[in-house]
């Protein structure tokens, strides 16, 4: 029997899902102490360390994530700028986990559909439910036609796109949610992934219009997992939780394949300026 052994980009790859995993897991635990101990009765903040904590946590943790794309420069890596390489797969496994990743996505939106006749904003979050199949399907999507390097740029164009919809949508309904209510610390958090949710997809969107920024988008692939699982300690519709996951895996799964895919560039040697200075030299 042939033994299963990491490559070393493997390992890399690995490492960094790690670390995201870890920071979202810390990040969720902070957030939950501070929804626990941070506000009173009547869900008003109090005065609380966590209030502190927690926002020292997100701070850490874009720290950590910028020092990983940095390493990998300083270590002479970079990411292909062509689409179909920088998203090529590196095995089939995670050819398979790529459709567990966008299923997972359309499921949460299937069951905020199936959910949400009775919330105040119902029309919305079935209009978000649909955005959110049609995301997991473009997700899948997406990686396939980055397989084949003759499949058609107007639909990977698409595919790219359709995240960043379903993102701004759902900024609209979080903040439509939350219109009235004084208490930033109840939807802020949700606000600022969003955001991060629709400027990740954009760098993502990148490769396929050919404006291409590896950096920011490996940066983003480790940062948005942080978000939303993080985001599983605020109570909300249980759908709605799930896309949150789906996104996480989906973007844990991009941070797998970039960094497969990351190839290591010989540094430039400095070339020695020659000098006229009247003598011939042997």
């Amino acid at each position: 029997m042939k033994k299963f052994v990491l490559t070393p980009i493997q390992q890399m790859a690995l490492r960094a899902i790690l670390y995201s995993i870890a920071g979202g897991a810390f990040g969720l635990f902070a957030r939950w102490m501070q929804l626990q101990l941070a506000f009173d009765e009547s869900d008003l903040p109090t005065s609380s360390m966590w209030n502190l904590f927690f926002p020292m946590v997100v701070i850490a943790a874009i720290v950590v994530y910028t020092h990983f794309t940095r390493e990998y420069e300083r270590d002479h890596f970079s990411l292909p700028e062509d689409f179909c390489e920088a998203f090529a797969l590196p095995d089939k496994l995670t050819d398979i986990l790529r459709y567990l990743a966008g299923v997972l996505l359309c499921l949460g939106a299937l069951v905020l559909f199936l959910t949400c006749e009775t919330e105040k904003y119902a029309l919305m979050m079935r209009i978000l439910s649909l955005l959110g199949v049609l995301s997991g399907v473009s997700y899948i999507a997406l990686i396939g036609l980055a397989q084949n390097p003759e499949s058609s740029k107007t639909l990977r164009l698409w595919c790219s796109v359709m995240p960043i919809l379903l993102f701004a949508w759902w900024l609209i309904l979080t903040y439509k949610m939350n219109d009235i209510n004084s208490v930033e610390w109840d939807y802020g958090i949700e606000i600022l992934a969003d955001c991060v949710g629709i400027y990740s997809f954009f760098r993502l969107a990148g490769f396929a219009y050919g404006v291409p920024n590896w950096k920011k988008s490996m940066f983003w692939a480790m940062f948005v997992p942080f978000c939303c699982f993080v985001l599983l300690a605020d109570g909300r519709n249980f759908g709605l939780q799930i896309m949150y996951v789906g996104v996480g895996a989906i973007m844990l799964l991009n941070n797998w394949i970039f960094t497969c895919n990351l190839v290591k560039q010989e540094p430039e040697k400095p070339v020695r300026a020659e000098t006229d200075d009247g003598f011939e030299r042997l």
